[in-house]
């Protein structure tokens, strides 16, 4: 199903897009828990019947850009072939996305759904797929065989989402190029190939 309203480059957006859309733009302008499914259907331009049809709730809405961002982090990181490319890419898109990932963060400290879900696609899109290339450069005796690589890959990855995160919240008095070179240290120094 296509909508008219709210065009982009190349003309028509589904009802699915133009709800996501509308919602991070008013995550843009407020928080979320003072949107409500008529400020998001007013914004997307879309109506009551099409949102509902997509989305059972305003939460289902915010799962879904959680994982819409998640897809979009793993398809600019597959095409890096450095660290501090990877890095950079990462921070492009936390400058992007900064209030879906700020929220995302938040709530990956907590029960929640949105936390739930944000921790389980760290889990299955970042930490398992970097553990298997990392076991595989071990196996290929370009990283330390003591090293566990599914536990080096959760720790390279919770280091740079905290970075990012406090650099997105504010909370990180360093400037962004000052971040971006400790964080592209980090990740040479711990990918860097063992000494002979």
């Amino acid at each position: 199903m296509a909508i008219e309203g709210r065009p982009q480059r190349g003309g028509r957006i589904t009802v699915r897009q133009a709800v996501l859309d509308g919602t991070a733009e008013l995550l843009a302008e407020r928080p979320f828990e003072t949107l409500t499914v008529a400020d998001i259907i007013k914004r997307s331009g879309v109506s009551r019947t099409g949102f509902y049809y997509h989305f059972a709730s305003k939460a289902e809405v915010l799962l879904a850009l959680v994982d819409d961002v998640a897809d979009l982090l793993v398809a600019q990181l597959a095409h890096v072939s450095t660290p501090g490319a990877a890095v950079e890419a990462a921070l492009g898109i936390w400058e992007q996305r900064r209030p879906l990932l700020l929220l995302a963060q938040r709530a990956a400290r907590s029960e929640s759904d949105l936390g739930e879900r944000w921790r389980a696609l760290i889990e299955e899109r970042g930490v398992r797929p970097l553990g298997r290339h990392l076991r595989d450069e071990q196996t290929a005796g370009r990283l330390e065989p003591d090293v566990d690589p599914e536990a080096l890959a959760r720790a390279l990855l919770g280091t740079s989402e905290q970075a990012l995160f406090a650099h997105a919240a504010g909370y990180a008095e360093a400037a962004p190029s000052t971040m971006l070179a400790a964080l592209t240290h980090v990740w040479a120094a711990a990918l860097a190939p063992p000494a002979r």
